[in-house]
């Protein structure tokens, strides 16, 4: 299968919280993605020695960012927020509420394949709105979460990382996970704590 040249267009977005042992929950869709951006957090140093920079450190942080899309179910966004929704079907805001976390899944288009990635320790702001008058033409208005993904700590193979995401293209190799990747969320099939290419 050949490789991709660009990547465009965001599509199957999905959410799967965090339960209170770690592991997450069912992945559930929220439709009517527009864009997703994300900025590195995190510091690069020198350190120097003979007279010049000798090592660089570079720290991940993760990301921040936002999701905007045409809407927020209630159910979903009253779990985000930890609010709740009364007798009456009300969606009620609790100021003193605690915001859950969750995986951020979605895929990204390619003009010879697609990617499917997820974040796996994100948190979101209240959403902002913007609600203005019809005119001649319906311009739908859309929700924009504030987002922070953070690394999350996994045991995989008897060692211990820090994993703040995952992409994957699909293969000869991978149809399994690939498939499956929005039914639950992808834990690497990492080995011995070693960094670079695994499972070849």
């Amino acid at each position: 299968m050949a490789d991709n040249k660009v990547r465009y267009g965001i599509q199957n977005v999905y959410v799967a919280f965090i339960k209170e042992d770690g592991t997450y929950k069912t992945p559930q869709p929220i439709k009517g993605a527009r864009t997703l951006t994300t900025d590195p957090q995190g510091e690069s140093s020198n350190w120097y020695a003979d007279n010049v920079p000798y090592v660089t450190f570079n720290s991940n942080a993760g990301y921040t960012g936002s999701l905007e899309v045409a809407y927020i179910p209630d159910d979903i966004l009253c779990e985000m927020m930890g609010w709740q929704i009364d007798a009456n079907g009300a969606l009620v805001e609790d100021a003193d509420a605690f915001a859950k976390s969750f995986a951020l899944i979605f895929e990204v288009k390619g003009d010879a394949k697609n990617r499917r990635s997820v974040y796996y320790n994100v948190s979101a702001a209240r959403p902002g709105s913007s609600n203005q008058t019809q005119e001649e033409s319906i311009d739908p208005q859309t929700e924009t979460l504030e987002i922070t993904m953070i690394p999350k700590e996994f045991t995989i193979d008897g060692s211990t990382w820090h994993l703040t995401k995952s992409a994957m293209e699909p293969s000869t190799t991978n149809t399994a996970s690939y498939n499956a990747f929005f039914t639950t969320v992808y834990i690497p099939a990492l080995e011995s704590g070693e960094t670079g290419v695994t499972g070849a």
